[in-house]
């Protein structure tokens, strides 16, 4: 039995256009099915209503000499305009639009085809043109998005019901063009049907192409909010916007930035004692607390190379504190080392070296871009750094000028630096407690 069923189905369906015959449809279509019939419905009784009051005076002037029709019309056309208000008023109701109007629509049109053929069968017989007009009306089911068994339903009714009632006005009795006209009936009904359900089936096909869309743009969107995502944890996110209008290439100089360098003392040595996933565990730790701290501190990572780690403040927006900001940013930094160091059970130590001036910051190349600095402000900090004692904070003499009110700095001894000659230096400490500072 069931597999007899599936040919029937399977039949139907090629016969229709539809593939999936005999499926239930998906949950999501039956909402947006039925806003579609709401709609539908919406405009099928507005026309009705709009043209039964419309046309309704006209009726004497059309029919005049033959009051039978302008009684006749009279019924039909307040029929239907009492239906089509009634179904205008119960589609107002949001709640009962899905659970109901499927059987709203059906029964406006099983009773618009047994009111309108009842009464129409007074103006004449099959002979009559207006039989052909309002025997339309049983098309109507095909404005409405049904599956194939309620439609056939619905139009069996309508037709049904519109000969039943017509032949009822006339006492059953059917000529020879009565016949044909019923043929005619038959065609028509099926038409319609096979008609509306190949609008229900496009209907359903487009809106699953439209979910598919939905879903493939929200993969999208997705993706480019993980690009998006990625994009700012390399790049400065105005760098970022600029390289998206195509600026092939970006420099830009800043006057007042405090560059930051640290590497880890002995890191060479590490390499031949740990094992790589080891260090590689240890670094990750190390610098994942770095980065923690340039978000809290508002800095700009610019790179790490091996174990060196290179931070920038006062860029690519200007601020007027970026030397404090990085003398926070590298107590904290001597902070995390001695948590992971506790953490390990070994001591692990590094250098930092600090500088203030000018650079020139922006992205060059095509491929693999890197936000980087140039100048001699940051040759100095690297220097700054390579020439710092274990575990200290050295710093510039132009560093140490933006410094010296807030924080406890202690000279260091003259030292050669490549390309500068003799330089001073100094080393920072920690703040000055608040009684000092307001001294």
């Amino acid at each position: 039995m069931a597999t007899a069923k599936n040919h029937v189905y399977k039949w139907l369906g090629r016969a229709l256009g539809d593939k999936e015959f005999g499926e239930p449809e998906e949950p999501g279509f039956h909402d947006f099915a039925a806003e579609v019939n709401v709609n539908a419905g919406y405009f099928a009784l507005s026309i009705a209503l709009a043209a039964s009051l419309l046309f309704w005076p006209t009726d004497a002037v059309f029919f005049a000499g033959r009051p039978e029709m302008v009684t006749a019309f009279n019924w039909v056309r307040g029929g239907f305009s009492v239906l089509a208000a009634l179904g205008l008023l119960f589609l107002r109701g949001e709640a009962k639009r899905r659970s109901h109007l499927a059987t709203l629509a059906g029964l406006l049109c099983v009773l618009a085809s047994l009111w309108g053929g009842y009464h129409l069968s007074r103006c004449g017989g099959f002979d009559n043109p207006w039989y052909y007009v309002i025997y339309a009306l049983v098309c109507i089911p095909c404005l409405f998005a049904f599956d194939l068994p309620w439609r056939l339903l619905v139009s069996a009714l309508s037709s049904g019901g519109w000969t039943v009632a017509y032949l009822a006005g006339r006492g059953f009795e059917i000529d020879r063009l009565g016949f044909g006209i019923l043929n005619f009936q038959v065609f028509v009904t099926l038409f319609a049907m096979a008609w509306g359900h190949r609008n229900y089936v496009l209907l359903r096909t487009n809106w699953r192409q439209a979910q598919q869309l939905l879903v493939q743009a929200e993969a999208l969107k997705d993706e480019r909010a993980r690009s998006e995502r990625l994009l700012a944890n390399i790049l400065p996110a105005d760098i970022a916007l600029r390289l998206k209008d195509d600026q092939r290439a970006i420099a830009d100089g800043f006057e007042d930035v405090t560059v930051l360098f640290a590497d880890i003392v002995g890191f060479t040595r590490m390499t031949t004692e740990m094992s790589p996933t080891a260090l590689v565990a240890i670094l990750d730790r190390i610098f994942s607390g770095f980065d923690e701290l340039v978000d809290q501190h508002g800095l700009e990572k610019i790179k790490t190379i091996g174990d060196a780690y290179m931070v920038a403040a006062g860029l690519p927006i200007a601020r007027d504190d970026h030397a404090i900001a990085m003398a926070e940013m590298a107590l904290g930094m001597q902070n995390v080392v001695r948590e992971v160091s506790t953490e390990l059970g070994r001591t692990i130590e590094i250098r930092i070296g600090i500088n203030s001036g000018p650079v020139v910051a922006g992205v060059i190349g095509k491929r693999k871009f890197i936000y980087d600095l140039w100048g001699d402000t940051v040759n100095t900090a690297s220097r700054m750094e390579s020439l710092a004692p274990e575990g200290a904070i050295q710093v510039t003499r132009a560093t140490f000028s933006l410094l010296s009110e807030q924080y406890i700095l202690h000279p260091n001894a003259l030292m050669r630096v490549k390309g500068k000659g003799m330089m001073e230096s100094w080393l920072l400490e920690g703040r000055r407690a608040a009684e000092s500072v307001s001294d």
